[in-house]
């Protein structure tokens, strides 16, 4: 693993861009903010989306418990994180046990989530095991939704919060002949701080974080995606998205980072 060098500067840049795809749409998961956002005390739906970082399924395990949800659904198959994932639960104080050989992203965090919460819970949770990507995610999810015969108004979106952002765009393009309103809460924040000449994760207690050099290869991969031009994922491009507006500061953040690390963003995994 490399060296990554990092002045003041570069910090701001890189939480500036976490904080643009880190989308939170309320401040805290308890019933009275989802009443403020959303008129309810619960949402129709809690669907977690596959990745790498297991505290993203005992937040969702938390969720559900607490009475925010009505049903749960785990999406995802086999993508660029599952490996990452597997490490991550082989490596874990907590989840080693789990069985992650030949398993899909949804199959080893519904284990976590089991695990977390009781055997008992599995009954409850609606599983996808298919989708590759971000954009099949919500395709798939959709799919699941008419297979149980569930018309959710409200659903929550839980994912790696460098895809939150993105993650939500992808629904409401593939969800829009649905008259759904969707919630985001990234997991986390995931901010930087200097540390000698790196830097490292101010909230660093969650296990499973990436290394530094996958870290920024995914913040930097994220905001080229989030174009509306041929070359990137909105309507006027691949169409994966739903149009997405980049504000000019995150524009000014994410090229002064590129220029600096030409070599990290051409590591980025797709």
């Amino acid at each position: 693993m490399r060296n990554i060098f990092v002045n003041e500067q570069d910090i701001f840049n890189i939480n500036k861009l976490v904080f643009f795809l880190a989308k939170r749409d309320i401040k805290e998961l308890t019933a009275s903010a989802l009443r403020k956002f959303t008129n309810k005390n619960k949402v129709d739906l809690l669907i977690l989306l596959g990745n790498s970082i297991p505290y993203t399924g005992e937040l969702a395990a938390e969720i559900y418990e607490n009475g925010l949800a009505n049903k749960l659904m785990i999406v995802g198959g086999i993508g660029h994180s599952t490996d990452h994932l597997r490490d991550n639960i082989i490596n874990h104080p907590k989840y080693s046990h789990l069985i992650v050989e030949d398993r899909t992203e949804s199959e080893i965090l519904q284990d976590l989530i089991c695990d977390y919460l009781g055997e008992e819970f599995n009954r409850d949770i609606i599983l996808e095991k298919n989708s590759t990507n971000c954009g099949s995610n919500a395709r798939e999810a959709l799919k699941m939704c008419d297979i149980h015969e569930l018309d959710p108004e409200m659903v929550m979106l839980i994912q790696d919060p460098t895809m939150q952002l993105r993650t939500n765009a992808s629904f409401e393009k593939e969800w829009a002949n649905k008259n759904v309103k969707f919630i985001n809460f990234a997991p986390f924040t995931p901010l930087v701080k200097k540390d000698n000449r790196s830097f490292n994760f101010i909230n660093n207690n969650i296990i499973g974080l990436w290394t530094h050099e996958r870290f920024l290869s995914l913040v930097l991969g994220e905001i080229p995606r989030l174009y509306d031009d041929k070359h990137g994922y909105g309507p006027l491009g691949k169409g994966y998205i739903a149009h997405l507006d980049i504000p000019g500061d995150v524009m000014e953040a994410y090229n002064a980072l590129t220029n600096k690390f030409k070599d990290i963003l051409n590591l980025r995994v797709i």
